[in-house]
This record gives C-alpha cells, structure tokens and sequence, in this order.
C-alpha cells in the first residue's frame, strides 16, 4: 500500500463532527399557553378596572415590560442556537473541504503508480531469466539428444524409488559386514571384532566398488561412440575379475585362518585366488562365495539402473526439468506478485476517489443545510414579532374593555424590538464552485490513475506472456 495515499486516505477517514442539527430546528410559537401562563386577559381587566396604567403613562407597565421580558428570552434563545449550528456547519464545512490540494493527491497517485511499475517490470525481468534459463536446458537437452540419436525419454528413478536403491545398497552393505564377520571371525585371533573390520574393509571394496562400476562405467556400454563402448566392456571384466578374485581370495582366508598365521593366509589366499574357487574343501567357504558375487552383482545392478542408462542423459534431463518446474513455479509466483498489489492499489484509488466524492456532496449539502437554517432563522424571527404583538395586543384590548378612562397613548404603538441580523454569504458559499471543481478534477484524475495501473498491469502480464512464447517457440524447435 502507497504510504502517501495511505496517508490521504486517513486524513479522510478522521473522526467525524457532530451531525448536522435537525430541519425542525425552530419549532413554532404558539402564543396561548404564553397567554394563559401569563394569564395576560384576567389581568388585563383587573388593571383595567383600576385604571391602570393612568392615561397619562409613557412607560411600558409591568405586563408589557413582563410580555417584553419573555420575548426577549426566547429571542435570546433562539439566537444562541442559531449561532451554535452555524458554528457546527463551519466546523463541518472546514471538515467536509478538501484538506488536500489537487497536486498532493496527483504526486501520491503518481508515486504509487510508479513503484507498482518497478515492481512489476522486475517481476518480469526476473522471469525473463528464468525464462532463459530454462531455454538454454531446452537447446541443451535437444543438442545432447541429437549428438546422440536419441529418441526416447530419459529413463532414471524418481525420487522415492532411489530412497529405494539407495536402501537396497545399505542392507547388501550392511549384510555383506554381518556375512563376512561371522565367517571370518572364527577364524580371527580376535574373533569377531576382528573378522567385522576385515568385513567392512572387504564390503567397501566389494559393494562400493561394483555400485561405481555399475553407475559410471558399465554404463558406457549404451554410449553411441564404440570408444566408451569399449571402455564400458573393460569395465564390466575388470569388475568381473576383481569381485571374483576378491570374494574367492576372502572364502580361502576364511579357511587357511584358521591355522592361525593370518599373514600367511592373507598371502596363500590372494596367491590361490587367482587360480579360481576349485580348491576349496568347505562347503561354508562356497556359500561366503557366492554371497559375495551375489552382493557384488547386485550393487553393480543398483549402480547402473540409478540413473538413464545412456551415460550424462539423465543429468541433462534432470537439468532440464528442474528449470521447467522453476519457470512456471516463478511464473506463477510474477503473477500473483504483480496481480496483488494491482488489486491493493486499485482499491486505494477507488477508496480515495469515493471518500472525495463523499466529502464533495457533503460540503454541498452543508451549503445547503445552512441556507436553510438563516432561512429558518429569519421565518423565526418574523414569528417572534409577530407573537410579541399579539400578547401585547390581548393583554391591551382586555384592559381598554374594562377601563373607564382612556387607555395610554403608547397603546396604540408597538415598543421598540431590535432582532438580530443574519449573516450573509461568507467565504464557504462563495467558494463552492471552486471546491465543487476541484473535487471534480481529483475525482477525474484518480479514475485516470486507475486507468493507467490497469494499463501497467495489462502491459507486464503480456510481457509475461511473451516469455511463455519465447518458451514455446524454442519447444516447438526443440521437437520439429
């Protein structure tokens, strides 16, 4: 997420003022329960009976000054409410406008446009790479096929069949020691510890070096050149020659040990070996025998069938492979890295561009709202007067009814009421339009901005795809 448009975006997500107040802000006087609370007619003709006030009164008497007082009250009132809910629209209105300027949100935008297209193009220079690595695997693995007029697959055990083997190879290894020490430990001045290092040493030689035979150099017998061929067949007699005459050599040490002179039965049995097993007189020493060819033919089996048997295939195959598996693993992994934070930041751009618009209707309906309040205001204050007139009017017609003398002369006017003026347009209202459009604009841009992200996107995902078309095209080559 951009921190600049992070940052405009929780400027916008301040805690909001308190609401705008109600339309019914001034509710409409009535005048009778005033009267009655007043008792302005019962009163009226009490004073009217006495003659008071005396005709020759200029002042207002205590019931007028008493109607004045609570008039006065409620204009008091009414006032310090308008001008408390205009104070709520200022602060609302100062809330509701733009708090950031057209080339704050731009820059933000511009920003977080740009390091969405660095991160995407190296998304896709990276793989492009990988993309030509795995290229180079393709032309490898035709020219190695080619060179060798290869048709078929490469053939080689997975990776749970060479656990498999490589189990297999332990047990003959470990069964070759426990074979040998028990034979050969009898036979051993130190018994059986002496008889299993022997065996080990023995097994080492018989099942390490056949599985190396069989793994490297029987398997040039496959090879298209008769050079490696002819190594591969040198390989296999040798091997065939050194695992008999090391196996026949070991079932004559077991017998000739047990004289005693190890030394000496070292020397004979190497000596006897070479003339093959036929002087063997027991029927142990040709069962130690033929374990030992056994085991030693099974790690050269093992050996050769742990990898394709056409000598270097099953490298180059595994090569290639395993940079077709790490393409499309990265391919994957470009897309998602490019889709997410397309996804992230156009949802900030739209969050912006509504928030603005939120706050551009709401200042308008804010201008709105507190045209309507001085409206208000001034219907109240119309009313008002009006009221005031009349309490004083019933409480006057009830006196001059019961007077006997004229009423006083100021009973014919109406006292002195000074009402408040009400503002005029201020700097909100004359700004509106520029707010309006400024708001517009931002709105317009941020939708330009998305836009454009969608375009950064669309631009790098087909550059992703003519990665795959690179892929496809060397493939196709590859195979006509």
């Amino acid at each position: 997420m951009s921190s600049a448009l992070s940052k405009i975006i929780e400027t916008l997500r301040q805690p909001r003022l308190p609401e705008v107040p109600s339309d019914r802000t001034f509710l409409e006087i009535d005048p009778e329960p005033i009267k009655r609370m007043l008792r302005l007619e019962e009163r009226g003709r009490d004073r009217g009976r006495n003659q008071q006030p005396p005709t020759t009164s200029v002042q207002l008497d205590d019931i007028e000054q008493e109607i004045c007082n609570a008039i006065a009250s409620e204009l008091r009132n009414s006032e310090d409410t308008f001008n408390s809910e205009m104070r709520v629209y200022a602060d609302r209105l100062s809330a509701a406008n733009l708090a950031t300027s057209e080339t704050e949100v731009e820059i933000a935008s511009r920003d977080a446009i740009a390091t969405f297209r660095t991160e995407a193009q190296t998304e896709s220079f990276e793989l492009k790479a990988k993309a030509t690595d795995y290229i180079e695997s393709i032309r490898w693995l035709h020219e190695f096929r080619s060179q060798s007029a290869l048709r078929r697959p490469a053939h080689y055990p997975e990776k749970a069949s060479k656990f498999f083997m490589y189990g297999v190879l332990s047990i003959l290894f470990l069964l070759e020691i426990a074979a040998n020490a028990y034979f050969l430990g009898k036979g051993d001045e130190y018994g059986f510890a002496g008889g299993s290092i022997t065996a080990t040493t023995v097994a080492f030689l018989n099942v390490g070096l056949s599985y190396l035979v069989g793994r490297i150099g029987l398997r040039q017998l496959w090879h298209r050149q008769i050079s490696r061929r002819i190594i591969g067949v040198t390989c296999l007699s040798a091997w065939a020659l050194f695992a008999g005459w090391l196996n026949t050599m070991l079932a004559y040490f077991r017998e000739l040990s047990e004289r005693g002179d190890v030394a000496a039965a070292t020397r004979d049995a190497a000596t006897l070996a070479i003339n093959g097993p036929g002087d063997l007189t027991d029927a142990k020493s040709w069962f130690l025998l033929a374990i030992g060819v056994f085991f030693a033919f099974i790690a050269l089996l093992d050996g050769l069938f742990s990898d394709d048997l056409y000598p270097g295939y099953g490298k180059v195959d595994r090569q290639y492979r395993q940079r077709e598996i790490s393409y499309h693993d990265r391919r994957i992994e470009a897309v998602q890295r490019i889709e997410e934070p397309k996804s992230e930041l156009v949802d900030e751009l739209r969050d912006l561009r509504a928030k603005i618009t939120a706050r551009r209707n709401e200042y308008e309906r804010i201008l709105t709202a507190r045209a309507r309040l001085r409206h208000d205001f001034a219907a109240h204050l119309r009313q008002i007067a009006s009221v005031r007139e009349q309490l004083l009017a019933v409480y006057r017609v009830a006196n001059r009814e019961a007077r006997s003398t004229p009423a006083p002369s100021h009973f014919n006017t109406q006292p002195p009421f000074s009402l408040p003026s009400i503002p005029g347009e201020d700097e909100y209202d004359r700004g509106r339009d520029a707010v309006v459009t400024a708001a517009a604009t931002v709105e317009r841009k941020l939708e330009s901005a998305i836009h454009e992200v969608f375009s950064v996107y669309e631009h790098e995902i087909a550059t992703l795809r003519d990665a795959d078309e690179m892929v496809a095209s060397e493939r196709a080559r590859a195979t006509s």
